[in-house]
């Protein structure tokens, strides 16, 4: 959540852009808010670009090993997908470095690789939190952003929220001061 709002807050354009989606829907309908491109597209770049666990993902190959990309991994050898990685990959994502939550509705060419983008992991590894999650970003922003603009503090840039994350398993953002400016209906 705190790297939604600091794309929020770094790009103004999108949260006015939600704002205009979500001003006159009933934010406590869940169903209502599934069907909210804008808002679902924010909240899927946002786990592209920063994914909430960003070098998890750890798998043992079989005792026999595995080829991959052609080359064979030998058995017993753990190995790693990072998903910050591949998020960021123009292999997988055209404009990969670039913040387009459009990408999810209007511009599906934009995601080349749809298996690439697994911020809650999948099959028998899949966070059993997923729906709840999705659930809450849905709501709380949807919530916040009806109520408040949000904009970086005097003197912030944003850069320590992801220049001082730590990845402890799970992202552990850096500090990130904003400004919730209530807004005039």
């Amino acid at each position: 959540m705190v790297f939604l709002f600091y794309e929020l807050a770094y790009n103004p354009m999108q949260a006015e852009k939600l704002y205009a989606e979500v001003r006159d829907v009933d934010i406590t309908d869940s169903k209502t808010l599934q069907n909210l491109l804008h808002l679902n597209g924010l909240i899927n770049e946002t786990l592209r670009i920063h994914p909430p666990v960003p070098s998890g993902g750890y798998r043992e190959t079989p005792s026999q090993g595995v080829i991959v990309a052609g080359r064979h991994i030998p058995g017993n050898t753990t190995i790693v997908a990072p998903r910050y990685t591949i998020g960021r990959l123009e292999s997988c994502f055209e404009k990969a470095d670039q913040f387009i939550p459009e990408r999810w509705y209007s511009s599906p060419s934009m995601v080349k690789n749809k298996r690439a983008f697994t911020p809650f992991s999948q099959g028998r590894y899949s966070c059993v939190g997923k729906n709840l999650a999705l659930a809450e970003l849905r709501y709380v922003t949807a919530l916040v952003v009806g109520k408040y603009s949000i904009e970086f503090a005097p003197g912030e840039d944003g850069g320590r929220v992801e220049g001082n994350m730590k990845d402890q398993f799970t992202a552990a953002p850096g500090t990130l001061n904003l400004v919730f400016k209530t807004r005039k209906v």
